[in-house]
């Protein structure tokens, strides 16, 4: 009795093991599935599920070029090349200057936004001196 309960406890676990495995190919899971109801379709692109704007960044004070990085959630995103800095973010974005590269100090303001951005978001300004700092965490209306 005890031999053919292992048995068939193997047989049914190798079973279920390759059920498994067969599922992970969408071509089998669709037609192993009978009622595909069931079956949602994966989400798009993140943006979909937040509300997206734009930011614009002006550099008050220092010398435009690409030392002084734009850090949009602790990924370069931009620099500044010329005085101002356009910006597509999110909810819960957070902005950050990186001027480790200049060896002066540099003011950085958030002049406008679009989209939503709450007006709390505008007009902060920063001065970085060869360091990095968060400039704003964006919020929308």
């Amino acid at each position: 009795m005890e031999r053919a309960l292992l048995i068939a406890f193997i047989a049914v676990f190798a079973v279920l093991i390759a059920a498994q495995a067969a599922l992970t190919d969408s071509s089998v899971r669709i037609a192993l599935n009978a009622d595909d109801s069931l079956e949602g379709r994966p989400l798009g692109p993140e943006e979909y599920l937040y509300n997206e704007g734009e930011i614009v960044l002006k550099l008050i004070d220092g010398e435009c070029g690409g030392e002084i990085k734009v850090l949009l959630n602790g990924t370069e995103a931009s620099s500044f090349a010329e005085r101002e800095v356009s910006l597509r973010v999110k909810d819960g974005d957070v902005i950050e200057i990186d001027g480790s590269l200049t060896p002066h100090g540099i003011s950085v303001k958030t002049v406008s936004g679009s989209g939503g951005v709450s007006r709390d978001c505008i007009g902060k300004s920063i001065t970085v001196n060869s360091n990095t700092k968060a400039l704003v965490k964006i919020r929308f209306n």
